[in-house]
């Protein structure tokens, strides 16, 4: 296997609207935005973020199986093939989706939305897989998590779970709808938009959930998070992910969701009814058109191939640093020590220790 080498600039918010990222006229409160029918550069190896916050996804899954990007005649059928053992983490600042709650932290309130646009193409039941979309939690220690899970449920195919928890799975927020109106038989093999707002109380008064632009009623909930102690916190330090995660002492690898994925949003606001259904569009949500190739950068040499340099074109007054991490289920990026000011032309950068097919790479510029 070669290393993985990926481009990312962290402080260009206003090269990226000079140069179009943002395909879509939405609310600049769009703090993130995947796309499948525009998915960047490398799109079997990188998720590119179409917001102007460019946190982009790195694809991850059990014994190197990554979701396939498939691309279709037309970009409202482009999608990424999910399985139940493979998806996306990213690899940008993780406290953008850190969703404090006010009881979690008095005064600490964040409001938030999530959009999830899919269809299903398998579902096993029985509790046998996890069917998670979203989600920004510490896993690792099983049911006992600080964050928030947004997903379907393994029991029943038209079931949809939110959870919010600082540290125990009593004490937590759980707000649960089944659209047995809507879909009876459940999402298998149809294209669904769910979505979810939160107005950042920690309560079930402030949480509500759609299918399809329509807002459904709840049918199991616990609204335990102002019972736990102040100074409590949902924040970790875990990377956004979607789909699988290696969860519950990596024994499960079926966590995932069997689904085509179209589009995924989070909006650091509560969205209305009217924007979900107006998101919905009757069954025709708006698809980006255009895949950003964010010519500023210009990498020649990008992504699992062997490589001596990463060759790109900088820009004046820029520093550029060279970054690995091994693990890219939940990276920690690590310097190789190697740092270079832009000169407007092409730069190189290597590895001092040689590139390792044991690492992924990415280049941040500051």
């Amino acid at each position: 296997m070669s290393p993985r080498v990926l481009l990312i600039p962290c402080s260009c918010l206003a090269v990226a609207v000079a140069m179009g990222i943002c395909t879509l006229s939405v609310q600049a409160e769009r703090i993130l935005y995947l796309d499948a029918a525009a998915p960047g550069l490398m799109p079997d190896t990188f998720w590119v973020d179409l917001s102007e916050s460019q946190h982009d996804f790195m694809a991850t899954g059990v014994e190197s199986s990554r979701p396939i990007h498939v691309d279709n005649p037309g970009s409202s059928d482009d999608y990424y093939d999910f399985e139940l053992d493979n998806g996306f983490v990213g690899v940008g600042d993780e406290s953008l989706f850190d969703f404090e709650t006010d009881v979690a932290g008095a005064g600490m309130g964040t409001p938030f939305s999530i959009h999830a646009y899919f269809k299903r193409t398998g579902f096993l039941g029985g509790g046998n897989t996890g069917e998670f979309l979203v989600m920004k939690t510490n896993l690792e220690g099983g049911g006992q998590f600080n964050g928030w899970l947004f997903g379907g449920n393994g029991d029943n195919p038209s079931r949809v779970d939110m959870f919010m928890q600082v540290g125990n799975n009593t004490e937590r927020l759980y707000h649960r709808i089944q659209d047995d109106a809507g879909h009876p038989s459940g999402f298998n093999d149809l294209n669904v938009m769910l979505s979810v707002t939160h107005d950042g109380s920690g309560t079930l008064e402030g949480t509500k959930q759609y299918v399809n632009g329509v807002l459904q009623a709840t049918t199991w909930t616990a609204d335990g998070l102002g019972t736990n102690p102040e100074g409590s916190t949902m924040r970790n330090d875990q990377p956004l992910k979607l789909g699988w995660v290696d969860a519950f002492g990596g024994d499960n690898v079926r966590t995932g969701t069997d689904s085509n994925m179209y589009f995924v949003e989070v909006h650091d606001t509560v969205l209305t009814e009217a924007e979900v259904v107006a998101r919905w569009n009757n069954g025709d949500p708006e698809r980006a058109t255009v895949s950003p190739d964010r010519p500023s950068f210009g990498i020649d040499a990008i992504g699992q191939t062997d490589v001596s340099l990463i060759t790109f074109q900088s820009v004046i007054g820029k520093t550029y640093e060279l970054q690995y991490t091994i693990d890219t289920n939940a990276p920690a990026w690590t310097s190789v020590g190697l740092s270079m000011e832009g000169t407007g032309g092409t730069m190189n950068m290597a590895d001092p220790d040689g590139f390792s097919a044991e690492r992924s790479y990415r280049v941040i510029r500051d």
